[in-house]
């Protein structure tokens, strides 16, 4: 069945943690499994904040193919939330500066990590994703074909400086992250856009009822 890549996007960018797989160095043929927090960088591309002690990323050291599974509707049973896998290469990259300051509006709990200095950003190359998304609802995507709508970090900077609204944290083709008495909290547009003043345009929607 072909998944539109908006709902595989709709579930990217609302998931928080995933489940990292690795390829064990330790004890070949073997999957390693790892529970890590997740952020997305504006483009989509999912971002991984990785210490250079840990066992996953000696294994991304020996090879950097891995598997995420993140999961959205966190308030469902586990088999009624829609469930996405990608595969990919995980490899370290290092991010302009409006691209870490999303990271870390998304995720502030990553600064301390930071100042610790062996932590750094790995960002996947999606190669094939599958979505679940309810009885009859899913199916495989090539990285191509899952790729949203075009938009980056500066792109979302200029939005932000014209709503300049100090809840919202993060703004995208696909919704709004926005921050709910500390906690991150994210809002979807009805109906995907990258076009500039429609996005904004939605945006100011939010904020003035917020």
């Amino acid at each position: 069945m072909l998944i539109p890549a908006d709902d595989i996007h709709r579930v990217l960018r609302q998931a928080r943690k995933a489940a990292l797989a690795t390829h064990s160095a330790r004890h070949p043929g073997f999957p390693h499994a790892s529970w890590l927090p997740l952020c997305v960088a504006a483009a989509g591309d999912p971002l991984l904040l990785l210490s250079q002690l840990a066992e996953h990323t000696q294994n991304l050291q020996a090879n950097p193919q891995a598997s995420l599974l993140l999961t959205a509707d966190d308030h469902l049973p586990a088999t009624e939330q829609r469930r996405l896998t990608l595969l990919g290469s995980l490899t370290p990259v290092e991010l302009e500066p409006e691209e870490q300051a999303r990271y870390l509006r998304l995720q502030p709990d990553a600064a301390q990590f930071l100042a610790l200095g062996d932590f750094r950003f790995y960002r996947m190359q999606v190669a094939h994703a599958r979505l679940i998304a309810g009885f009859g609802r899913m199916g495989w995507q090539t990285g191509a074909q899952a790729a949203g709508l075009p938009w980056d970090a500066r792109q979302e900077h200029a939005v932000l400086a014209q709503l300049d609204h100090p809840a919202v944290l993060g703004i995208d083709p696909y919704g709004l992250d926005y921050d709910n008495a500390g906690q991150r909290s994210r809002h979807e547009w009805p109906h995907a856009t990258s076009e500039m003043t429609s996005l904004l345009a939605q945006a100011r929607l939010w904020c003035d009822a917020h």
